[in-house]
């Protein structure tokens, strides 16, 4: 039976599923089976050719989802437009859990403008990125529970998607979840005993 989390396209049909279990001996065996199958195809797919696309016209006061996401995995968030970092990113995270979707622009407050694009699967692969780091040194279990909805959601889409770059971050996120679903399983058994 198929990983039933991403026989679909997310980005297009969302799953609102509220917690993700990632204990080991309770998460579906589809699941490590999809990733890996997926890890595998990135070395097969053709990567899609670059679209030229212009530059969209800057807004006063707009935020380009890309700079802050850059900002917070170098950071070197700017502190004068957001607060911290970790409060960015926990911004993120919330907006992601509640709609499924980011956007390429937002405005001071992290609110989206109103006619803002939903951001490029790049944006999640850099958003992924994060939170992977961000899970390895963290007790925050709901960051890990959004890394495996993310990553379900970067997994949904055809493998020829993603070039380059993010071909290889995809592939290291993925091995990076396994690792992190076989931590986190570890801490679930060791509370569950203590």
């Amino acid at each position: 039976m198929p990983y039933p989390y991403t026989r679909r396209n997310l980005f297009l049909e969302p799953e609102f599923y509220e917690y993700s279990q990632f204990d080991k001996d309770l998460i579906q065996p589809e699941w490590s089976e999809q990733r890996l199958a997926f890890a595998a195809s990135l070395e097969a797919a053709n990567p899609p050719q670059p679209a030229e696309k212009p530059p969209s016209p800057k807004t006063e006061g707009a935020f380009e989802l890309r700079d802050i996401l850059s900002g917070i995995w170098r950071g070197d968030l700017d502190e004068d437009d957001f607060q911290t970092e970790m409060g960015a990113l926990a911004a993120l995270v919330a907006k992601f859990e509640i709609f499924r979707r980011l956007f390429k622009t937002y405005d001071g407050k992290l609110r989206k403008l109103p006619d803002a694009e939903v951001a490029a699967p790049s944006d999640y692969v850099l958003l992924a990125r994060i939170l992977c780091r961000e899970c390895a040194d963290s007790e925050l279990s709901y960051l890990v529970s959004t890394l495996l909805k993310l990553t379900d959601m970067l997994t949904s889409l055809p493998p020829g998607t993603y070039a380059g770059e993010d071909r290889a971050n995809l592939r290291n996120i993925i091995r990076d979840e396994q690792k992190l679903v076989e931590t986190w399983s570890g801490r679930v058994k060791q509370d569950a005993t203590t």
